[in-house]
């Protein structure tokens, strides 16, 4: 047999008599597609996964935080994508010490401090694609306003755009998988159901008005045309209950510890005091921390958010001028 999907069955060239029978009992999750070999090799979506697709998609146009004024663009159109890095550090320069002076009336004096120049130190830092492509299962970190939600909203609709309108631009991860963003605080809140029933239920929550059909926790809790899913809970630091937040991290480490099991997981959150994240990293997920803007990453914001390129330049330069760099190195006030 070359492909099994649900309870249609495609054969290949077939020599003899061959019997076929499905009972009424026969589990669904036993009749598994192996995983295709890449992107070339996917089969065709059930209908209701395709519908939730598309939906992801134009979710993520609008911009997750409103923003004052009448003109919103979309997101897709400003978005500049990040580095995560393993850390980061920063060298100030010397301090700078002024050199006493006299005024007029022989008074010792000191000069007002000049701005303080800051040397930034990096650590390497790899895109969204190779940390996925090396990591099963990541915890990215960022401050307030530093993009973590974009992130999640981007990579939801970049898988997805692959499987609807795939282009000539490299797939955002090698491995084809199916997106599903969720927030944290909607997941964390129905953890006494099953966590493919939770899963369900937070889909009908976020989602529901918009997809054609509901979703049922069987499909969800189980691989989609031999494709994982790619689970992006966003926002762990939103939970404001202790005890709910530190389940709704031993759920997902106890998934995502299993080699076997349909997720790939991406958590989003603020740094946390404590042990919070301590689950999954025991279990080997990656921990990342979305990098700010630097220099180039302004510039091509600027050139995306102005209609004019010279409104942009005019944008950086009065920026450096106000020194006011390290405060737009924070993408939502930039």
């Amino acid at each position: 047999f070359r492909r099994v999907l649900f309870r249609s069955i495609q054969a290949g060239s077939i020599q003899g008599g061959v019997h076929v029978h499905l009972t009424e009992g026969t589990s669904e999750r036993a009749i598994r597609l192996p995983a295709p070999a890449g992107w070339d090799d996917v089969g065709p979506l059930p209908a209701e996964i395709s519908f939730l697709l598309r939906v992801q998609l134009e979710v993520a146009q609008e911009l997750p935080y409103r923003l004052p004024g009448a003109r919103r663009p979309a997101l897709a159109t400003v978005y500049v994508r990040q580095g995560l890095g393993s850390g980061s550090a920063e060298a100030d320069s010397e301090r700078f010490v002024p050199t006493p002076m006299l005024d007029d009336r022989g008074q010792v004096m000191y000069p007002p401090n000049g701005p303080v120049v800051r040397l930034a130190v990096r650590p390497p830092s790899r895109t969204v694609r190779e940390a996925l492509d090396g990591d099963d299962h990541m915890l990215v970190t960022g401050g307030p306003g530093q993009g973590k939600s974009t992130l999640s909203l981007r990579l939801a609709a970049d898988v997805a755009r692959q499987w609807i309108a795939p282009d000539a631009d490299p797939a955002p991860i090698t491995e084809p998988v199916v997106p599903l963003r969720l927030t944290a605080r909607e997941l964390a809140s129905h953890l006494t159901r099953p966590f493919p029933e939770a899963v369900a239920e937070c889909v009908g929550v976020e989602y529901g008005g918009m997809l054609s059909a509901p979703i049922a926790a069987r499909t969800l809790g189980d691989r989609v045309a031999g494709c994982r899913w790619l689970l992006l809970v966003d926002g762990l630091d939103e939970v404001s209950d202790a005890a709910e937040r530190d389940r709704l991290m031993a759920v997902l480490a106890i998934w995502a510890s299993d080699a076997e099991a349909p997720y790939r997981i991406v958590l989003t959150t603020r740094p946390i005091e404590g042990a919070a994240l301590a689950p999954l990293q025991r279990i080997g997920a990656a921990r990342y921390e979305l990098q700010p803007f630097d220099e180039k990453s302004l510039r091509l914001f600027a050139e995306s958010w102005f209609d004019h390129t010279d409104h942009a330049h005019r944008f950086v330069r009065q920026i450096r001028e106000a020194h006011l760099d390290e405060l737009t190195r924070v993408p939502l006030l930039a």
